[in-house]
């Protein structure tokens, strides 16, 4: 089972080809969206998805990004939290990876 990051989680420490999971709060139907920016040749996102943890329609939840690390060494995921259209985000975050064999 991939060990899963959050928010407070900004050090992250993996393994070459051992996935993991970062958890972010979000809520799609308002238009926003957690955009990230990484370094592909350290760490891959293999896959996206949103869960509702609130009820009714409308309501908030979680974005699930699943990576896996390519090779050791050190990177970082960079998050903003925004509309497609906007150029500024309402929320960033920054995870430093550290990846060993």
């Amino acid at each position: 089972m991939p060990t899963t990051y959050r928010k407070t989680d900004t050090q992250i420490r993996a393994k070459v080809s051992e996935p993991f999971i970062i958890e972010l709060e979000g809520n799609p139907t308002t238009g926003y969206q957690w955009h990230l920016t990484l370094d592909e040749s350290q760490v891959k996102l293999l896959d996206q998805q949103y869960q509702t943890t609130g009820s009714g329609f409308g309501g908030g939840g979680l974005e699930r990004f699943v990576f896996q690390p390519v090779k050791r060494g050190k990177t970082s995921i960079h998050a903003t939290y925004k509309r497609q259209w906007e150029t500024t985000s309402l929320e960033q975050q920054d995870f430093l990876v550290h990846i060993s064999d």
